[in-house]
């Protein structure tokens, strides 16, 4: 029998064929995965390489996976290096904060993920981070707030991120320039002497 299952919100209905390994894939890569949670636990569990190749393409999808996959270390840091990842199961965590290496590799993939895991504190994995997204120094220790070097990274980044310097640092006419070369919008976030200062206001135009 030929199934036609060119339309994803029709893979819920066709029954007996959600069995079908070959009929299960294809709809999986048609539907672009968003057919994902019709799919059966088990047909996933028993399919590591299919979990694989989709988590490869899309790691969001491991939320619409089973627990036990979404905990399977291996799956997590292969979906974790894919953008824009995010874990709905906050005990997940505890995965990448027993490997600090493993955990380093993807933060270039998604830097936001340091948040919320020990090494937030950890001031090499925090300038790691902030060289992929400077808006990463929102939640970064006072103390590290008013590190000029990870300043420096944060704002060199993503110059906005001014916002989140340390009051002395704002008024830094070396991290304020930085900031406002990369987005002249940075000067609004600048101490109140160096916003009024002509020199670096020239770098906004």
């Amino acid at each position: 029998m030929i199934i036609d299952i060119d339309a994803a919100s029709s893979f819920q209905y066709i029954g007996k064929f959600k069995e079908d390994e070959d009929i299960v894939k294809k709809a999986l890569f048609k539907s672009n995965f968003t057919i994902l949670h019709y799919i059966n636990s088990d047909f996933l569990l028993n399919n590591r390489e299919l979990v694989l190749t989709i988590l490869k393409s899309n790691g969001k999808c491991i939320n619409e996976m089973p627990e036990a996959i979404q905990k399977d270390r291996e799956c997590f840091f292969l979906a974790a290096r894919t953008p824009y990842f995010t874990s709905k199961v906050q005990s997940i965590y505890k995965i990448i904060e027993s490997d600090r290496e493993d955990f380093k590799s993807i933060l270039q993939f998604n830097p936001d993920l340091l948040e919320k895991t020990i090494f937030k504190d950890d001031r090499e994995l925090l300038k790691e981070a902030l060289s992929h997204c400077g808006f990463c120094l929102r939640f970064a220790s006072e103390e590290f707030k008013a590190d000029k070097e990870l300043v420096l990274t944060a704002v060199t980044k993503n110059g906005s991120a001014l916002m989140y310097a340390s009051p002395k640092l704002k008024d830094c006419e070396e991290i304020v320039l930085a900031a406002v070369t990369n987005d002249g919008k940075a000067i609004r976030f600048a101490s109140k002497r160096l916003s009024n200062q002509k020199t670096l206001n020239c770098n906004i135009y």
